[in-house]
């Protein structure tokens, strides 16, 4: 009768515990995922712009491309031969055509995609010029995160399974952004209130990291730059300086050499001339 009673109180313990509401959590976790995924697209076409973008022709084997909207990943594993995970195949046209990145590509006059070099592939300017455009590209970045951001924050306080149209988003101290549309895996008005808070905080928190870690990534670069650069600049000067230096000093030796040559032909006037060397015994 004991043992009973004890098992009956471990059943009753058990059905107490709170059961986590697992479609709630995954509807946040989908939000979150949602949110990873656009602000991916916006860090790869912020570094497009440094440091450009080639079509897939030109691009290396092993390079990697990210459809859009899905996100999902392509690998070039030969010449024309692009792959996924699910190991299905698509050549270097389907790859420009469908690539977040292939709208930034430059078409020449007969219609084929052409490389569109990044800013730091600038020749012939200072690291200084360049700096301008970097941190313009820089705050472009902070801003495409905070419309992200108020973006998922609308989403939140809508419902259903189709997306919302939103007439326009302003981030503080930027460009107002329009036509633009609700994220749908964030719809979570019914919702419970914590999952909403959560996916707030968590898009403020990986914004804030990704822009803090791309400005030290940036600093990095631009040092980088201005030291190869610099370094271009004192090699350049310093050919000019040994092409300038090569013709004295090779004529000078030149004529130096061609005067010892001469020397044997110098008379000799001295009565010590004709002498033998004296030897001694």
């Amino acid at each position: 009768m004991k043992n009973f009673r004890c098992l009956i109180g471990v059943l009753l313990c058990i059905t107490l515990i709170p059961v986590p509401t697992y479609a709630a959590a995954s509807s946040a976790d989908k939000c979150q995922a949602r949110i990873n995924l656009a602000l991916d697209t916006e860090l790869r076409l912020y570094r497009a712009i440094l440091f450009g973008v080639k079509p897939a022709e030109e691009a290396p084997v092993g390079d990697i491309r990210y459809k859009f909207i899905t996100g999902e990943p392509w690998i070039k594993k030969a010449d024309g031969n692009w792959t996924n995970n699910k190991e299905d195949f698509a050549d270097n046209a389907e790859i420009d055509d469908t690539s977040d990145t292939a709208y930034l590509l430059q078409t020449n006059d007969e219609g084929e995609k052409i490389a569109r070099p990044g800013i730091f592939e600038t020749k012939r300017v200072m690291t200084s010029t360049l700096i301008p455009y970097l941190l313009q590209n820089m705050r472009a970045l902070s801003c495409n995160t905070n419309r992200i951001c108020m973006q998922a924050q609308y989403s939140l306080r809508q419902t259903g399974n189709s997306v919302i149209p939103i007439d326009a988003l302003q981030p503080l101290g930027c460009i107002k952004f329009e036509n633009l549309v609700t994220l749908q895996e964030c719809h979570l008005a019914e919702g419970e209130v914590n999952d909403m808070a959560n996916v707030i905080t968590y898009c403020s928190d990986v914004s804030n990291q990704m822009l803090s870690r791309e400005s030290a990534l940036l600093k990095l670069a631009v040092e980088y730059d201005a030291g190869y650069r610099s370094t271009l600049q004192f090699a350049g000067m310093f050919d000019l300086f040994l092409e300038e230096l090569r013709w004295p000093m090779t004529g000078s030796i030149r004529q130096a050499a061609s005067l010892i040559g001469q020397l044997n032909r110098i008379p000799c006037f001295l009565s010590s001339c004709d002498e033998s060397p004296v030897i001694n015994p």
